[in-house]
């Protein structure tokens, strides 16, 4: 509780200076933001980053469908079924539901205090990692929730060359055309860097 009260005093004197907050987004490993914003009237939005299915999985999971869940979770091949979701198996939930007490440090209690949030909430909007051709089904399933597409995301490590991503593997002739051919069918504005040595592939 003191953690919320300390942040419900940020956003007050940010407001007593002339710099209110306008808008709070918050990740998953921040609820208390969704708690403070909801308790001081500003808007806030959920932004999860992982695919919409995972959320879904997780919402039904603590609303009612935990016990259909846990007793699949030990045959990887038997059935999940879950409002508004294609057919799920053991294998196709998170590892998290499969075994709790691997993630020790709390994963299960806060996604379950996400969900509590998003519970409380009329018509919550949540950005998701995902694009609508991906999981269009998966962005509608649960009416309460509105899931909104901001996909795909990549992590910061990718663009800022702090790993080699793509800069460890020749792209051949035939490859590069069919990327090139994908890019270009998919109607949308790219950019593509291509590295001088793989110009002439």
């Amino acid at each position: 509780m003191y953690r919320i009260a300390g942040r419900k005093e940020l956003i007050k004197s940010e407001a007593e200076r002339g710099r209110p907050f306008v808008h709070v987004v918050y990740t998953s490993f921040l609820p208390w933001a969704g708690q403070v914003a909801r308790a001081l009237n500003v808007p806030s939005t959920f932004f999860w980053i992982q695919p919409a299915t995972i959320l879904d999985v997780y919402f039904y999971y603590f609303n009612g469908y935990r016990d259909a869940i846990r007793s699949n979770t030990n045959n990887p091949t038997s059935a999940v079924d879950l409002p508004g979701l294609p057919l799920l198996t053991g294998n196709d939930l998170p590892s998290i539901l499969l075994d709790s007490s691997a993630f020790d440090w709390g994963a299960l209690p806060l996604l379950e205090e996400h969900v509590g949030i998003l519970n409380g909430e009329t018509n919550p909007k949540v950005l998701v990692n995902t694009f609508d051709a991906l999981e269009s089904w998966a962005l509608r399933a649960i009416e309460k929730l509105n899931l909104v597409a901001v996909g795909p995301l990549l992590p910061s490590a990718f663009l800022d060359e702090r790993i080699p991503f793509g800069s460890i593997s020749a792209v051949g002739k035939q490859q590069m055309e069919e990327i090139a051919h994908g890019l270009l069918e998919c109607g949308r504005p790219f950019l593509w860097v291509v590295r001088a040595s793989d110009e002439g592939s």
